[in-house]
């Protein structure tokens, strides 16, 4: 009862902003302009004549404005410059219906406040020295990461959420409905990889991760909540239906993180990930309260979920089940629909 409390909870915090939007549609191509002919002036905005660049546009963008950008591949830097939406007047950076947007190069995002990221697919330039991350959001409020594909990261994740102690941020924070996957860094300290990497403090949140799709993380976790020392962490994290395919672990929770909520996840280890945990989910240095999972399909490791020496509280856990999903394909973004009946009670495709 107390997980079930602890889940309605985190739900209800997690609100959706308004779906009102009543500024302008800024219009984004590989075919546009950033300056007009006189090499100063910013030209008129339309679908006929769009910018060049993302990053032109976010610059510009106002609350209530709406960021529609055309399909390609677009080299660049996005998120500097930003400025705050607002609940009832949000900021939409979105791809054009049907048609593919890849960022070759990093997202972050500082403060954005009421950001709503959709179909903005992010891939590593090979050509920039290794970062930390490829998506990157620093505190802000009511902010939105959806429908994207983020992947090849050499650093320590694809996306990162870090946070202010000082101001109890990101708040009221989503991910959902990505493609998270291959964290190709090498030679670095076991089961430090990760697909996502969350730390935004102890007075953040709350934040949902959910519907995701996440795979190949062998040396580490599709997720971690935690900080580097044991004053740091993340707080009151809903992560729920999500599928996570070839990672050392599915889910690790460490030092001072405190009210996380597994929901009915689909987790397993098919082929590769290091010997650390070999668990679904794992407690490390764990320190924090109110930890819980329920209804977890696992596949393939030694244990659905463990603890290290160090840790003094360990992730309550109900409702395991063993499963043998035989996925459609797991490879690609468009697979890891399972066949199996009970395998599809978790997961990304769960009803």
């Amino acid at each position: 009862m107390l997980l079930v409390a602890l889940l309605l909870a985190a739900i209800a915090g997690v609100t959706p902003v308004s779906a009102a939007t009543t500024g302008r549609t800024l219009y984004v191509a590989t075919s546009g302009r950033d300056f007009a002919d006189d090499g100063w002036s910013v030209p008129p905005n339309t679908i006929d004549t769009p910018w060049r660049t993302i990053e032109w546009a976010v610059r510009r963008a106002r609350a209530g404005d709406r960021i529609v950008v055309r399909g390609g591949t677009y080299q660049e830097l996005v998120g500097w410059g930003a400025v705050k939406g607002t609940s009832t007047r949000p900021i939409r950076l979105e791809g054009y219906a049907g048609e593919r947007v890849t960022v070759k190069g990093y997202l972050q995002f500082k403060a954005a406040d009421y950001w709503i990221i959709r179909r903005i697919n992010v891939v590593r330039d090979p050509s920039i020295g290794r970062k930390e991350s490829l998506v990157k959001f620093n505190g802000g409020v009511g902010w939105q990461f959806r429908d994207s594909e983020v992947a090849g990261t050499n650093g320590v994740s694809n996306v990162m959420v870090i946070g202010s102690s000082t101001y109890g941020q990101p708040r009221h924070w989503v991910i959902a409905g990505n493609c998270i996957h291959d964290n190709d860094a090498v030679g670095d300290a076991p089961m430090t990889d990760h697909n996502v990497y969350v730390y935004p403090g102890l007075s953040s949140g709350p934040g949902l991760i959910e519907r995701n799709i996440f795979f190949n993380a062998e040396n580490g976790g599709h997720i971690k909540l935690a900080g580097p020392t044991s004053s740091s962490g993340a707080a009151y994290v809903t992560v729920r239906y999500n599928t996570m395919v070839r990672g050392a672990a599915g889910v690790v929770l460490g030092y001072g993180t405190h009210h996380t909520t597994l929901w009915r996840n689909l987790v397993g280890s098919q082929s590769g990930g290091t010997a650390t945990y070999r668990a679904a989910y794992v407690a490390n240095h764990l320190s924090g309260v109110y930890n819980g999972s329920a209804y977890l399909g696992v596949w393939g490791y030694a244990k659905s979920v463990t603890a290290t020496n160090a840790t003094t509280r360990k992730i309550t856990s109900r409702a395991v089940t063993w499963v043998h999903p035989l996925f459609d394909s797991t490879t690609s973004c468009s697979g890891f629909h399972p066949a199996d009946a009970t395998a599809a009670k978790f997961g990304r495709f769960a009803p």
